[in-house]
């Protein structure tokens, strides 16, 4: 575990350490990752980096302030927002702190409800093991106590039904602690992702790695999440045999085509020798029609029907 870094690693030239933060992203099979307090320069202080396979799946930044950085990630099955954060400590004042949660309010309210959100970066606030005061957004699984900031962030979550996924998994307690205090050396629970309450089962795992070098103070938080596909709508057993009927027919017409008729009409091919007989037939139903005597009602005969007993 790294509890500071050395003034040897601080005269690292930055390309290097650069280098070596890939590397490590690499070995520990990270896709994305939220970098704060990048040190580039000509560079800002967020970063997220993106795998050469997913670029094409990410669209262009948006919004955002200096301590907000958001981006969109389209898979084949949804939407997913990343929000890569670094909230303000706990010695910055009240007003800075009510500004970054009222910014990261309008960030989120922007973002459909249906699609998903993970946010990466710093808290820096001990949310604590508190299950029962926050159920919603603290799981069973916290460390230590909450501090005078940690108040700000389960108020928020619970706002907005969100979860701390680090809360929810019963990792060893190496696992779930990322930052060392320099001056107790009591470990915490800093570096925190969290997600929409509803989608808390698409995270399968998440724990800290103190082994990845990635030059600073704070230990790398990998989490492990699997995109589910939207559940199909439900349809009645008569619409989806009607999708099956029309799809067939008109696949099979568009394929095959309309079978011409092989027999000839034999009505149109006979109608020269029909032609006079229909003639007959007219005429005498017009003779029919004019005759006075076929106009009046048939007399009804009535037979009487005796039975013997």
């Amino acid at each position: 575990m790294c509890p500071g870094i050395s003034d040897e690693l601080l005269r690292v030239e930055d390309t290097r350490k650069s280098a070596n933060i890939d590397r490590e992203l690499k070995r520990l099979n990270i896709d994305i990752a939220g970098l704060q307090e990048t040190r580039l320069s000509s560079k800002g202080k967020l970063k997220e980096q993106v795998t050469n396979s997913l670029r094409s799946s990410i669209e262009p930044p948006f919004g955002g302030t200096e301590l907000i950085f958001s981006l969109r990630y389209l898979s084949p099955s949804d939407s997913v927002h990343l929000l890569s954060i670094n909230a303000p400590t706990l010695y910055r004042s009240e007003e800075t702190k009510h500004q970054f949660y009222k910014d990261l309010n309008c960030v989120i309210r922007n973002i459909p409800t249906n699609e998903n959100i993970y946010r990466l970066g710093h808290s820096n606030v001990r949310v604590g093991s508190n299950h029962d005061s926050w159920h919603i957004c603290v799981g069973h699984f916290g460390i230590g106590n909450m501090n005078d900031n940690g108040q700000r962030l389960p108020e928020f979550c619970t706002y907005h039904n969100l979860c701390i996924t680090n809360t929810f998994f019963a990792n060893k307690p190496s696992h779930k602690a990322s930052w060392r205090h320099p001056g107790s050396h009591h470990w915490g629970q800093l570096d925190l992702i969290i997600t929409r309450r509803s989608f808390l089962n698409s995270v399968q795992l998440i724990r800290s790695y103190h082994s990845a070098d990635c030059d600073t103070d704070h230990s790398l938080i990998r989490s492990r999440i699997r995109i589910l596909p939207k559940n199909c709508p439900s349809s009645s057993a008569e619409s989806m045999w009607n999708y099956i009927r029309d799809d067939l027919y008109t696949t099979s017409i568009d394929t095959f085509g309309m079978s011409e008729r092989q027999n000839p009409d034999w009505f149109s091919a006979g109608l020269l020798e029909l032609e006079p007989v229909i003639e007959e037939k007219i005429g005498a139903l017009m003779q029919y029609k004019s005759d006075s005597s076929t106009n009046s009602a048939p007399e009804q005969l009535w037979i009487p029907i005796t039975t013997k007993e």
